[in-house]
């Protein structure tokens, strides 16, 4: 079904990189799916290979745009706090540093050191690694591109993997409570009341002022205007 809060998301799908692993752990011993951004090798340092694998893959220029206002995201406040600027003044110029700290990073080394110490490898080496598994078991691979094509062909693609009878309606309902749109209005409310979540975390404060977002404008092509 849709989900109603970003709780919800992480329910269905707990991330291995919470600070608490509870959620996870309980997802793995009943048959769920977790979220991971590891590499394969990180990921198997932490946790069983599990049953299968869905791999989501995006075009690597678009990625490092949408990784990059990530970033920005979660290191504004403390960039301006060691800047003595205090986060009312924030300006677009403070955000634009940011994400050209992280895309020189990206550009000279494949990622920047959050992502290295936490096992995530550069674009390539986490889809190499992931890709070069198919042969070891069940897996499939989602394009990000395909998935705003045809979102419902993609979605039976995945609900048969995972072997769910999920007829059109239901596939339709989830599109529905899970565009882009919907994300944004969800992400919107748990803003303004302070819903702490995916979406909202009392530290970034200061970015959600400056107009940064976890769900952001969700573009294919974007990539492709980066500076040379």
């Amino acid at each position: 079904g849709a989900p109603t809060e970003s709780a919800d998301v992480n329910r269905g799908m707990p991330s291995i990189h919470d600070d608490v692993p509870a959620a996870w752990r309980a997802a793995l011993v009943s048959g769920g799916v977790v979220l991971t951004h590891k590499t394969r090798g990180a990921h198997l340092e932490r946790l069983p290979s599990g049953a299968g694998f869905i791999l989501l893959v995006r075009h690597p220029a678009d990625a490092v745009v949408s990784d990059a206002r990530f970033f920005a995201l979660t290191q504004l406040d403390g960039y301006l706090a060691k800047e003595g600027v205090p986060s009312s003044e924030s300006r677009p110029e403070h955000i634009e540093q940011l994400m050209s700290m992280y895309l020189v990073s990206v550009l000279q080394t494949g990622s920047v050191p959050k992502q290295r110490r936490l096992g995530f490898g550069s674009w390539g080496e986490h889809a190499t690694s992931w890709l070069s598994a198919r042969t070891e078991g069940p897996s499939v691979v989602l394009r990000y591109e395909d998935l705003q094509r045809a979102p419902h062909r993609e979605l039976g693609r995945l609900c048969r993997f995972l072997g769910l009878d999920a007829p059109p309606d239901r596939i339709d309902a989830a599109i529905a409570g899970s565009d882009l749109a919907a994300m944004r209005r969800m992400q919107e409310r748990e803003i303004a009341h302070q819903v702490p979540g995916r979406f909202y975390e009392e530290r970034h404060k200061g970015a959600y002022a400056a107009g940064l977002r976890f769900v952001d404008r969700g573009l294919t092509g974007q990539g492709q205007r980066l500076p040379e």
